[in-house]
Protein backbone atom coordinates (compact mmCIF):
# COMPACT_ATOMS: atom_id res chain seq x y z
CA UNK A 1 0.00 0.00 0.00
CA UNK A 2 1.22 3.53 -0.72
CA UNK A 3 0.73 6.21 0.92
CA UNK A 4 1.68 9.88 1.20
CA UNK A 5 3.38 12.20 3.46
CA UNK A 6 0.71 13.75 5.00
CA UNK A 7 3.03 15.91 7.81
CA UNK A 8 0.07 17.34 9.11
CA UNK A 9 -1.25 14.20 10.47
CA UNK A 10 1.19 12.37 12.14
CA UNK A 11 1.54 12.41 16.28
CA UNK A 12 5.03 13.16 17.87
CA UNK A 13 5.64 8.41 17.53
CA UNK A 14 5.07 8.99 13.74
CA UNK A 15 7.16 11.75 12.75
CA UNK A 16 10.35 10.05 14.51
CA UNK A 17 9.56 7.28 12.52
CA UNK A 18 9.28 9.50 9.53
CA UNK A 19 12.79 10.68 10.17
CA UNK A 20 14.29 7.19 11.02
CA UNK A 21 13.10 6.41 7.64
CA UNK A 22 14.42 8.92 5.50
CA UNK A 23 17.84 9.16 7.49
CA UNK A 24 18.75 5.54 8.10
CA UNK A 25 21.68 3.74 6.32
CA UNK A 26 21.25 1.18 4.11
CA UNK A 27 22.42 -2.67 4.43
CA UNK A 28 23.70 -4.40 2.13
CA UNK A 29 20.74 -6.29 0.09
CA UNK A 30 20.80 -9.89 -0.96
CA UNK A 31 23.19 -11.19 -3.69
CA UNK A 32 21.02 -11.68 -6.66
CA UNK A 33 22.23 -14.88 -8.07
CA UNK A 34 19.47 -16.87 -6.31
CA UNK A 35 17.23 -14.35 -7.88
CA UNK A 36 18.34 -14.52 -11.74
CA UNK A 37 16.61 -17.92 -12.69
CA UNK A 38 12.66 -16.64 -12.41
CA UNK A 39 11.09 -16.18 -15.20
CA UNK A 40 11.21 -12.34 -16.29
CA UNK A 41 7.55 -11.41 -15.86
CA UNK A 42 6.53 -13.72 -13.13
CA UNK A 43 5.80 -10.53 -10.79
CA UNK A 44 3.50 -9.27 -13.28
CA UNK A 45 2.08 -11.98 -15.21
CA UNK A 46 -1.02 -10.20 -16.94
CA UNK A 47 0.06 -6.89 -17.27
CA UNK A 48 -2.49 -3.73 -17.72
CA UNK A 49 -1.86 -0.27 -19.20
CA UNK A 50 -2.23 1.25 -16.12
CA UNK A 51 -0.08 -0.50 -14.11
CA UNK A 52 1.95 1.25 -11.47
CA UNK A 53 5.59 -0.72 -11.33
CA UNK A 54 7.90 0.19 -8.77
CA UNK A 55 11.68 -1.06 -9.30
CA UNK A 56 13.12 -3.27 -6.51
CA UNK A 57 16.46 -4.45 -5.67
CA UNK A 58 18.01 -6.97 -7.90
CA UNK A 59 16.26 -5.50 -11.14
CA UNK A 60 12.88 -6.89 -9.52
CA UNK A 61 9.43 -5.40 -9.43
CA UNK A 62 6.53 -4.54 -7.49
CA UNK A 63 3.64 -3.96 -9.27
CA UNK A 64 0.15 -1.25 -7.75
CA UNK A 65 -2.69 -0.99 -9.12
CA UNK A 66 -4.87 2.81 -8.60
CA UNK A 67 -7.80 2.27 -6.54
CA UNK A 68 -9.99 5.57 -7.29
CA UNK A 69 -11.71 6.82 -4.06
CA UNK A 70 -15.15 9.52 -4.58
CA UNK A 71 -15.20 12.97 -3.71
CA UNK A 72 -13.31 15.89 -3.32
CA UNK A 73 -12.99 16.76 0.60
CA UNK A 74 -10.01 15.05 2.44
CA UNK A 75 -12.53 14.50 5.21
CA UNK A 76 -16.46 14.31 5.92
CA UNK A 77 -17.48 13.75 1.52
CA UNK A 78 -20.78 11.38 1.55
CA UNK A 79 -19.55 9.76 -1.33
CA UNK A 80 -17.07 7.79 0.47
CA UNK A 81 -19.30 6.27 3.22
CA UNK A 82 -19.55 2.45 3.02
CA UNK A 83 -20.93 -0.18 5.10
CA UNK A 84 -19.07 -3.56 5.44
CA UNK A 85 -19.62 -6.31 7.98
CA UNK A 86 -21.52 -9.19 7.60
CA UNK A 87 -25.31 -9.37 9.67
CA UNK A 88 -24.65 -13.23 10.24
CA UNK A 89 -21.27 -13.09 11.41
CA UNK A 90 -19.87 -12.96 14.59
CA UNK A 91 -19.61 -9.72 17.04
CA UNK A 92 -16.78 -8.52 14.83
CA UNK A 93 -18.34 -8.96 12.18
CA UNK A 94 -21.47 -6.86 12.64
CA UNK A 95 -22.69 -4.21 9.67
CA UNK A 96 -21.42 -0.81 10.27
CA UNK A 97 -20.90 2.69 7.79
CA UNK A 98 -18.03 4.15 7.50
CA UNK A 99 -15.74 6.37 5.23
CA UNK A 100 -13.20 4.91 3.10
CA UNK A 101 -10.43 7.86 2.26
CA UNK A 102 -7.94 7.97 -0.43
CA UNK A 103 -4.14 8.70 0.11
CA UNK A 104 -3.26 10.57 -3.00
CA UNK A 105 -4.49 13.88 -4.83
CA UNK A 106 -3.84 14.52 -8.44
CA UNK A 107 -5.89 17.78 -8.70
CA UNK A 108 -8.38 15.64 -9.63
CA UNK A 109 -9.56 12.87 -8.19
CA UNK A 110 -8.01 11.05 -4.51
CA UNK A 111 -6.97 7.50 -4.90
CA UNK A 112 -4.96 4.58 -3.05
CA UNK A 113 -2.38 2.29 -4.69
CA UNK A 114 -3.03 -1.24 -3.77
CA UNK A 115 -0.47 -4.22 -4.25
CA UNK A 116 -1.60 -6.12 -7.34
CA UNK A 117 -0.19 -9.17 -6.01
CA UNK A 118 0.99 -10.62 -3.14
CA UNK A 119 4.70 -10.54 -1.94
CA UNK A 120 6.62 -13.34 -3.49
CA UNK A 121 9.58 -15.07 -1.77
CA UNK A 122 12.13 -13.44 -4.55
CA UNK A 123 10.30 -10.09 -3.40
CA UNK A 124 11.37 -10.35 -0.10
CA UNK A 125 14.68 -12.04 -0.60
CA UNK A 126 15.63 -9.14 -2.72
CA UNK A 127 15.26 -6.69 -0.13
CA UNK A 128 15.66 -8.68 3.12
CA UNK A 129 18.15 -11.41 2.30
CA UNK A 130 18.73 -15.02 2.47
CA UNK A 131 19.29 -15.78 5.31
CA UNK A 132 17.00 -13.80 7.29
CA UNK A 133 14.25 -15.36 4.88
CA UNK A 134 15.68 -19.12 5.78
CA UNK A 135 15.55 -18.04 9.12
CA UNK A 136 11.62 -17.31 9.25
CA UNK A 137 10.47 -20.04 6.99
CA UNK A 138 12.32 -22.14 8.97
CA UNK A 139 11.64 -20.84 12.40
CA UNK A 140 9.07 -23.83 14.08
CA UNK A 141 10.11 -26.50 11.95
CA UNK A 142 11.92 -29.80 12.57
CA UNK A 143 13.70 -30.69 9.43
CA UNK A 144 15.03 -27.11 8.37
CA UNK A 145 17.00 -27.75 5.87
CA UNK A 146 14.04 -29.92 4.05
CA UNK A 147 11.73 -27.23 4.61
CA UNK A 148 14.01 -24.36 3.52
CA UNK A 149 14.56 -26.39 -0.19
CA UNK A 150 10.94 -26.60 -0.60
CA UNK A 151 10.71 -22.82 -0.06
CA UNK A 152 12.81 -21.69 -2.33
CA UNK A 153 11.78 -24.24 -5.09
CA UNK A 154 9.75 -21.83 -6.48
CA UNK A 155 10.42 -18.17 -5.59
CA UNK A 156 7.57 -17.11 -7.66
CA UNK A 157 5.09 -18.19 -4.74
CA UNK A 158 3.36 -15.85 -2.23
CA UNK A 159 5.96 -15.94 0.47
CA UNK A 160 4.68 -16.74 3.70
CA UNK A 161 5.65 -17.90 7.55
CA UNK A 162 6.79 -13.93 7.89
CA UNK A 163 6.21 -12.59 11.30
CA UNK A 164 5.02 -9.24 11.26
CA UNK A 165 7.48 -7.31 12.95
CA UNK A 166 9.66 -9.23 9.82
CA UNK A 167 7.54 -7.91 7.43
CA UNK A 168 7.46 -4.35 8.67
CA UNK A 169 11.50 -4.66 8.78
CA UNK A 170 10.49 -5.71 4.77
CA UNK A 171 8.49 -2.48 4.12
CA UNK A 172 10.77 -0.29 5.88
CA UNK A 173 14.25 -1.46 4.25
CA UNK A 174 12.46 -1.14 0.50
CA UNK A 175 11.38 1.98 1.44
CA UNK A 176 14.94 3.63 2.19
CA UNK A 177 16.16 1.17 -1.23
CA UNK A 178 13.10 3.42 -2.96
CA UNK A 179 14.02 6.67 -1.39
CA UNK A 180 17.65 6.60 -2.11
CA UNK A 181 18.06 4.72 -5.40
CA UNK A 182 14.81 5.85 -7.46
CA UNK A 183 12.22 8.18 -5.32
CA UNK A 184 11.18 9.64 -8.85
CA UNK A 185 9.31 6.16 -9.38
CA UNK A 186 6.97 7.20 -6.46
CA UNK A 187 3.72 8.56 -7.03
CA UNK A 188 3.07 11.75 -6.17
CA UNK A 189 -0.02 13.63 -4.27
CA UNK A 190 -0.48 17.09 -5.18
CA UNK A 191 -0.88 19.42 -1.93
CA UNK A 192 -2.36 22.44 -2.31
CA UNK A 193 0.18 25.09 -2.35
CA UNK A 194 -1.68 28.45 -2.64
CA UNK A 195 -2.33 28.77 -6.47
CA UNK A 196 -0.34 25.59 -7.31
CA UNK A 197 0.79 22.38 -6.30
CA UNK A 198 3.65 20.62 -4.13
CA UNK A 199 4.25 17.09 -5.11
CA UNK A 200 4.17 15.04 -2.31
CA UNK A 201 6.57 11.50 -2.86
CA UNK A 202 4.50 8.19 -1.49
CA UNK A 203 6.03 5.66 0.77
CA UNK A 204 4.44 2.16 1.26
CA UNK A 205 2.72 0.31 4.36
CA UNK A 206 0.22 -2.08 4.78
CA UNK A 207 -3.20 -1.29 3.84
CA UNK A 208 -5.69 -0.93 6.81
CA UNK A 209 -8.61 -3.70 6.55
CA UNK A 210 -10.89 -1.11 5.04
CA UNK A 211 -8.60 -0.39 2.40
CA UNK A 212 -8.42 -3.82 1.64
CA UNK A 213 -11.54 -4.54 1.63
CA UNK A 214 -12.82 -1.94 -0.20
CA UNK A 215 -10.54 -2.54 -3.28
CA UNK A 216 -11.06 -6.33 -3.01
CA UNK A 217 -14.92 -5.49 -3.61
CA UNK A 218 -14.47 -3.13 -6.60
CA UNK A 219 -13.86 0.33 -4.87
CA UNK A 220 -16.45 2.19 -7.56
CA UNK A 221 -17.60 2.31 -10.90
CA UNK A 222 -18.30 5.47 -12.65
CA UNK A 223 -17.65 7.63 -9.94
CA UNK A 224 -20.26 5.71 -7.42
CA UNK A 225 -19.37 2.82 -5.49
CA UNK A 226 -20.11 -0.58 -6.15
CA UNK A 227 -22.10 -1.89 -4.20
CA UNK A 228 -23.47 -1.64 -0.28
CA UNK A 229 -20.95 -4.46 0.17
CA UNK A 230 -23.50 -6.45 1.45
CA UNK A 231 -23.21 -9.50 0.00
CA UNK A 232 -20.41 -11.96 0.71
CA UNK A 233 -18.86 -11.73 -3.03
CA UNK A 234 -18.22 -8.48 -4.75
CA UNK A 235 -19.68 -10.90 -7.89
CA UNK A 236 -21.79 -13.81 -8.64
CA UNK A 237 -20.91 -16.94 -6.72
CA UNK A 238 -21.84 -19.06 -10.11
CA UNK A 239 -19.06 -17.30 -11.49
CA UNK A 240 -16.27 -17.69 -8.97
CA UNK A 241 -14.11 -19.63 -11.07
CA UNK A 242 -13.30 -16.62 -13.12
CA UNK A 243 -12.21 -14.99 -9.78
CA UNK A 244 -10.31 -17.74 -6.90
Amino acid sequence: MLQYNFIKTYTMKQLITLITLLLSSLNIYANCNLLQDTKSNYYNPKPLSDDIELPMPCDLKMVFRKIIVPGQNFWGDEKRIIKIGDSSGDMFEIPLKTSINGSFYDSKQWANYLGKYEVTKAQFIAVMGIEIFKTEVTFSSANKTKKFDNAISNLAEPVSEISWPTFQKFIHKYNLWLFKNNPSALPKHFEVKGSSYNQVPGFLRLPTELEWEYAARGGVNNGKLVAEFDDKLPFNPNEIDKYA
